[in-house]
């Protein structure tokens, strides 16, 4: 995504503030995919509120049905949890899977293959250097940047499979989990409601389901234990809700670390205060309901410092924290100074080289706003949408209730912490998305009430705005073949190059005998679009790519792996071919 430049230090003049406002206004349309869904919400609204297109009969029976079944807690959850995984199973022929395209898949793969075969990490590779590539770590262990728990549900996938089935279950968990975190704060029917909705809008059709990243969908689980564990522990602590609240905290450190460790601390306190606060403070109560959660949070802890020992050989230093003193990244703390770091590899370099053209954005403070804003727009795109902004407008009416008007200053706080990164993808305020979405839902059922002199227009706005988010998810789906681009950098299919990655990989796997890819980039080539990555069981692969490193070296990688065929790729030349390598290859 092209994000304009307006950056002015000081006092702006009047032209430049109005142009940089300007843009500002836009970028809620700034996309094929917003203002298909904008107009689809007016084309909903005009529907639901005839009532002679919807009457009133329909909606109310449907209102009694819904709300008698969502009485029925336990069985909202599992309806919850397999609505997502039904309808983007049913949609599969006419939106099929892409394979992986970007760095994060391809490494969390890895992870994902390493835990299937029962290891926590791989021993380094003899000739390690031809296998380097972004986002994983060579020394001391072959592994993937990313923490642990990212890749469990895809390791599951494999097992069952296939790593996409792990992914449809992450996403179909991550529904059942804010419905259980929703029934703590809302009625039985808004928080099913609520559940659904986020099923539409991040659940069916964003890439946290059509990916092989599983990085939002595993935080956004723990962070609603969380939350769904203090809204029940201010009504009647019990051990039940502490665990609960410390399996949050364990999941969230091994995803998101630094965010999810921070609103750990955050809801920890919340709920510390408020317990002081409330009748259970006196002496009835027993503060040993804390004891399974701290045992809990203790073997977390211990399991998280043994993981990183066997990972990096020190309990304290994380992979993402390796990876960052060996190749330059991850970039994602402004106030941090860039790692001084030398490559054996222009692709490497060439994506350090990214990273650290990102700090640009804090160079100016029209740059830092330009930056703050384009970011909160793509978070509202992905999390929010033109349908449910409606929500965001009664917000500040729901916000009359203490307990929320707490969550919101928390939610408040985090996006501000987040203004100190480079980055702000969605995945990277995962932790946060129940908290995002009890707000909405406290939002809608606020715009029910004021809207009670006529109790059905209430119901007919939440039947459009239900409707329009089903709509995105399925122009999302459909994106590529209505050729729509979105306002998010993740929600493309990217390049095309990952299709000629799979194809050549495909042709391999289904010739004779052993296959070896060394891959030779041009000085133009984009580092997004990068080719080496392997299994985690190097040796084992049929099919293994590999830094091409120039002759010498490539006959020492050739005569290790001399029981298989040697290819050799340029991207840049025609990534469709792959031919035998020879010397005179190299003499091109």
């Amino acid at each position: 995504m092209q994000v304009a430049q307006h950056g002015f230090v000081h006092i702006p003049d009047w032209p430049t503030l109005i142009k940089f406002m300007r843009v500002q206004v836009e970028r809620p349309f700034d996309s094929d995919l917003l203002r298909w869904e904008w107009v689809t919400l007016v084309f909903c609204l005009l529907i639901f509120t005839n009532s002679f297109l919807v009457s009133d009969r329909w909606l109310i029976a449907a209102h009694r049905w819904f709300r008698n079944y969502a009485a029925r807690q336990t069985l909202a959850i599992w309806t919850c949890a397999l609505f997502p995984m039904v309808i983007r199973v049913a949609l599969l022929p006419f939106a099929p899977l892409n394979p992986p395209s970007v760095h994060d898949e391809f490494s969390l793969m890895l992870l994902a293959d390493t835990l299937r075969s029962g290891r926590l990490t791989n021993k380094p590779h003899l000739f390690w250097q031809h296998f380097e590539t972004i986002h994983v770590i060579q020394q001391p262990t072959y592994q993937s940047m990313y923490p642990l728990g990212s890749g469990v549900f895809m390791a599951i996938g494999m097992l069952l499979g296939h790593p996409w089935i792990g992914v449809l279950l992450s996403v179909g968990c991550m529904c059942a989990a804010l419905c259980w975190m929703l029934q703590a704060w809302l009625p039985p029917a808004w928080a099913m409601a609520g559940a659904l909705l986020a099923a539409l809008q991040i659940g069916i059709g964003s890439y946290w389901m059509n990916s092989y990243l599983g990085a939002g969908t595993v935080p956004t689980i723990a962070g609603a234990f969380l939350l769904g564990s203090v809204g029940r522990f201010q009504r009647q602590p019990s051990k039940k809700m502490a665990i609960l609240f410390a399996v949050g905290v364990v999941l969230l450190v091994n995803t998101r670390p630094f965010e999810g460790a921070v609103l750990s601390v955050v809801f920890a306190c919340v709920a510390f205060v408020w317990l002081r606060r409330s009748t259970f403070s006196n002496s009835s109560f027993h503060w040993s309901i804390f004891t399974p959660a701290a045992y809990l949070l203790l073997i977390g802890a211990l399991f998280t410092g043994y993981y990183s020992w066997r990972v990096t050989g020190n309990p304290f230093e994380m992979a993402y924290v390796v990876n960052r003193n060996t190749y330059g990244w991850p970039e994602n703390l402004a106030i941090l100074p860039p790692k001084k770091v030398s490559f054996r590899h222009l692709n490497l370099k060439k994506m350090y080289e990214v990273e650290v053209e990102r700090r640009k954005r804090y160079s100016t403070l029209g740059h830092m706003l330009d930056s703050w804003s384009s970011r909160e727009v793509i978070l509202w795109e992905f999390y929010v949408g033109p349908g449910l902004t409606l929500a965001l407008v009664f917000l500040p009416w729901a916000l009359k209730k203490k307990p929320l008007r707490t969550i919101f200053f928390v939610a408040l706080f985090m996006l501000a912490l987040n203004f100190l990164q480079l980055m702000a993808h969605p995945q990277h305020l995962s932790p946060e998305t129940a908290i995002f979405y009890l707000l909405l839902v406290a939002g809608l059922q606020q715009m029910n009430v004021l809207a009670s002199s006529n109790r059905l227009l209430g119901m007919r706005v939440i039947a459009a705005i239900a409707l329009c988010t089903a709509c995105g998810g399925i122009f999302n789906l459909l994106m590529e073949p209505l050729g729509l681009r979105p306002l998010n950098f993740w929600e493309w299919p990217h390049w095309d190059y990952y299709r000629s990655r799979s194809a050549i990989s495909s042709k391999l796997e289904s010739f004779p005998g052993k296959h070896l890819i060394l891959v030779r980039y041009a000085p133009t080539h984009n580092s997004h679009e990068e080719w080496v990555y392997n299994a985690a069981n190097i040796d084992r692969s049929k099919v293994v790519w590999a830094n091409s490193m120039g002759k010498e070296p490539d006959n020492k990688l050739r005569q290790y792996f001399r029981d298989r065929q040697a290819w050799i790729v340029q991207p840049d030349r025609d990534p469709n071919s792959f031919l035998p390598l020879t010397d005179k290859t190299y003499e091109q």
